[in-house]
């Protein structure tokens, strides 16, 4: 009889120890997929990161050359005078027009795409489904409405396969676009 109940014990305490067991693995589990979330997210703003940004473009770089008639669109943006937000006000306040400026942006775009903050106060989109003329109604369509936020930006565009045939040929136009847009506007200014 006492054997019999040794192992009923033992049998409620290795269950017990499995329930311990599976929340333990459950924890791990949900903190795995936060650190995963960390490491394809700026933590200032929630955006998609940079490498989470490599990763879409290749795939959709890959699905495109798939299927011709899918093109993409990459804009690159920069915050003009932003450095001097953060000289004359401080980091705090920088960082709330970086905050504001990513809400700005995701809604102005189509949910579907993707917006990345990549470095200070530069950011980039993907713009699938989106071929060269669609492109520069987006960034005219952005222009117009950044006209009513607190700093201004230059924004470049490029598409696949009109304005390279690789990311990184479309990084750099985009990027050439963006500066091109930089000098236009701060001529203007002077």
């Amino acid at each position: 009889m006492q054997h019999i109940e040794h192992r009923r014990m033992s049998r409620r305490a290795l269950q017990e120890r499995l329930r311990e067991t599976d929340a333990v693995l459950q924890r791990m589990m949900e903190e795995m997929k936060a650190l995963q979330g960390l490491a394809f997210s700026d933590a200032l703003t929630g955006l998609a990161n940079r490498r989470a940004l490599d990763e879409r473009l290749q795939q959709e770089l890959s699905r495109a050359q798939r299927r011709p008639d899918r093109a993409f669109s990459v804009l690159i943006i920069d915050l003009d005078g932003f450095k001097q937000v953060n000289d004359q006000l401080g980091h705090a306040a920088g960082d709330q027009v970086l905050m504001r400026f990513a809400r700005f942006l995701t809604g102005h775009l189509r949910t579907h795409d993707v917006v990345a903050r990549t470095g200070g106060d530069e950011f980039m989109v993907l713009l699938p489904d989106t071929c060269g003329a669609e492109c520069a109604g987006a960034v005219q369509r952005l222009r117009k409405a950044f006209e009513g936020f607190e700093i201004g930006c230059s924004i470049g565009g490029a598409s696949w396969p009109g304005d390279g045939y690789s990311v990184n040929a479309l990084m750099i136009e985009a990027d050439q676009a963006m500066y091109a847009d930089k000098r236009r506007r701060e001529r203007k200014v002077a």
